[in-house]
Order: C-alpha cells, then sequence, then structure tokens
C-alpha cells in the first residue's frame, strides 16, 4: 500500500524525535565517570568540576609569539553541560623546523593567593588528552619572581590519548628551566613550595629533547590538587 505524505510526514518526525532522545539519554560513557576529587585529603589547588568553577579570567596566554618567529596559541576555557564541568586547555603549536615552540597558559598568585605546598610532596591532576600531542608541562615560579630572566620550575608529562586519566607529578622533580634549557639547581636553588607565586599549563615542541610536537590539541583537565 503507498504511503501518502502525511504518513510519511508523521513517520520522519518520529524519527527524528527518536533521534533526538537517542542523544539526549545515551551520553558518552566516560563522559559519566567523571572522578571527584577526594575533599579529605590533599589540599586542592583548582577544582573545575565545582560550581562556581576558579576564575579563569585570571589566567593569561604565554606563547611563543612573545618572540618574533612565533606562531601557536593557547586557550584555556571552561567547559559545562548538563552531564559534567571542567577546564579545556586547547593549544596550536606551530614550532620551528628544530623544535622550537610553545604554548601554555598560567597564572599570577600573590598576597593570600600564594600557593603554599609545604607538607605535600606530590601535584595531581586528573586529566585526559586528545588531538595530535600528548606530551606536557607543568610551569612554576616562585617568591614573585615571575617573568625572565628568573628560572621556570618544570616538569613534564604525557597523558594516554582519549582516556581520562590521573598523572601524578612529584613536587621534588620539578627543576630550574631558561628558555627551554636545563639550569644547575646549586646556581639558582630548589623550588620553594611554600611560596609558588605563578603557576602554568604548557605544551612544548621540544627543542631540547627527543619528543617533537606539532599540530593541535587539547587537554581537559577536572581538577589539580597536592597530596
Amino acid at each position: 500500500m503507498a504511503l501518502t505524505w502525511k504518513a510519511i510526514l508523521k513517520s520522519s518526525h518520529s524519527l527524528i524525535l527518536l533521534s533526538l532522545f537517542h542523544v539526549t539519554v545515551a551520553p558518552r560513557m566516560e563522559e559519566l565517570s567523571v572522578q571527584q576529587p577526594n575533599s579529605t585529603e590533599g589540599k586542592m589547588v583548582w577544582d573545575f568540576t565545582q560550581d562556581p568553577p576558579p576564575d579563569l579570567t585570571k589566567w593569561f596566554e604565554e606563547s611563543d609569539v612573545v618572540r618574533e618567529p612565533g606562531k601557536s596559541k593557547a586557550v584555556l576555557v571552561q567547559q559545562k553541560s548538563r552531564l559534567f564541568q571542567r577546564a579545556v586547555f586547547f593549544t596550536m603549536l606551530n614550532p620551528q623546523p628544530n623544535g622550537a615552540g610553545f604554548a601554555g597558559m598560567r597564572t599570577l598568585l600573590s598576597g593570600p593567593d600564594t600557593l603554599n605546598l609545604d607538607g605535600y610532596s606530590t601535584l595531581q591532576l586528573r586529566v585526559r588528552g586528545q588531538g595530535q600531542n600528548s606530551h606536557y608541562k607543568i610551569c612554576l615560579h616562585h617568591m614573585g619572581m615571575n617573568y625572565e630572566p628568573n628560572p621556570t620550575y618544570e616538569q613534564t608529562f604525557k597523558v594516554p590519548l582519549n582516556e581520562f586519566t590521573t598523572v601524578n607529578l612529584p613536587l621534588a622533580s620539578f627543576e630550574p628551566y631558561y628558555r627551554g634549557r636545563k639550569m644547575n639547581e646549586s646556581e639558582v636553588g630548589p623550588l620553594k613550595k611554600s611560596e609558588i607565586t605563578s603557576f602554568g599549563f604548557q605544551i612544548f615542541g621540544g627543542v631540547y629533547l627527543p619528543e617533537k610536537q606539532q599540530g593541535t590539541s587539547s587537554l581537559e583537565i577536572d581538577w589539580v590538587k597536592a597530596t
């Protein structure tokens, strides 16, 4: 029996509504497994899953465009849906042929906001990587020495792509660098954990490293805490 136009339209509307209902009630399973931080253990630095979230307007870009040949880009934004909430560090990394290049976001901490991590041994991050790259850095400054020619205390880490993981970074393993070159800690001193005055996320081209990276990536961040 031939279907009338009215029957065809009714059938199409039903299929569209069914598709919308399926999208609404069948989210990606990994979004339902957001791991909340244990508030009784450690010191929360940033919890991007909380409501209201930390103020991201206090973060600013620090990428290789500060130098003439630089052409990389970074942003840090809040993502919020009906199912979850987190921060996302988006990057476009365009390094020089030798791997020189970086893209980052950081925030300054002063006065009552100075980060005191005395008594803690580890920075812990709940993150997921996506895109072309999987190697990142946490970059710290201390004692108000937040700009060149002062060193940055850095530690690199690798994230598995497309799945959430908890990254543990020993505070004792943050080492001083200047423009990508490792410095002698005996000359500049170790990181002063009790007076961290700048905190940043960074992705790098790998000019002095075996890992070379380029292209677009994102790092989803649920929270950062000290344990």
